[in-house]
């Protein structure tokens, strides 16, 4: 399965431009059919604590084009929108198919560093896709530094971990070794996709949005101007890999619930 993930320079606060020059890169790329695609954290405002102002309904304006787009190009698309649902706020990674069916996974671990927790609601609930045979699980920023969050289970067992972000190049480094270290310890492939450019609080990012295998080989990268990343999942290299090498029947056993 080929996965494209578009590092985007996110104009602030405006969705109607944002989902304009998204659709302008999507016809440049021309996407496989039965790909994945995938677009930064709130890739529609910026990482903005402005909820009131700014936010859209469950299946608001922005899940209609992402319908309308993967309709278009057969693909599968992910990417998560400031989302007002019954009055409370959340950080909500849609994943629409091109059949306009709608999976959707809240922000679990809420940046408290950037006093994100005061104005969204955390989500409770893993979300694994199966995206034309390849069990896609899904993520958003903060999660990234969490593995016990993020483990590969057989409750929450897939083979491609997405994690869509708003990381500031300050800290880029971390994202860059966190994720290597998702892939490794999950023994799973990872794709990291991240903004570009300033933001209306005066942050800088500069991508490295990156595509890693089963082993933490860094199959693709980009760093420091919009792009499209793309990588293809191999299901028979995965399993072989696995079956050569099966640390994961050796994990120690947890729940959540305990």
């Amino acid at each position: 399965m080929h996965v494209y993930g578009l590092q985007h320079n996110i104009v602030w606060q405006d969705p109607k431009e944002n989902r304009l020059q998204l659709e302008n890169k999507l016809a440049t790329i021309s996407p496989k059919a039965k790909s994945l695609l995938l677009f930064p954290e709130m890739f529609t405002t910026g990482f903005s604590m402005n909820a009131k102002s700014h936010s859209e309904p469950h299946l608001g304006p922005t899940v209609e084009w992402m319908k309308t787009m993967s309709a278009k190009h057969q693909c599968f698309c992910a990417g998560s929108v400031m989302t007002n649902d019954n009055g409370s706020f959340y950080n909500r990674l849609y994943v629409v198919a091109p059949s306009g069916e709608i999976d959707y996974y809240d922000k679990h671990q809420l940046f408290t560093y950037s006093g994100e927790d005061k104005i969204y609601t955390p989500g409770t609930k893993q979300l694994v896709v199966n995206i034309f045979g390849v069990s896609v699980a899904f993520y958003v920023c903060y999660d990234l530094r969490f593995p016990e969050w993020c483990r590969n289970t057989p409750n929450n067992a897939y083979d491609l971990a997405v994690f869509v972000a708003n990381w500031p190049e300050v800290r880029a480094k971390a994202w860059q070794q966190l994720l290597f270290a998702r892939a490794i310890e999950n023994r799973a492939y990872v794709f990291g996709v991240n903004r570009v450019g300033p933001d209306g609080n005066g942050l800088e990012y500069n991508g490295c949005t990156a595509f890693i295998d089963f082993d933490g080989k860094k199959l693709n990268e980009s760093i420091g101007e919009d792009a499209c990343i793309q990588g293809i999942v191999d299901l028979e290299s995965l399993k072989a890999a696995r079956e050569k090498f099966p640390v994961l029947k050796d994990q120690i056993k947890f729940s959540f619930d305990e």
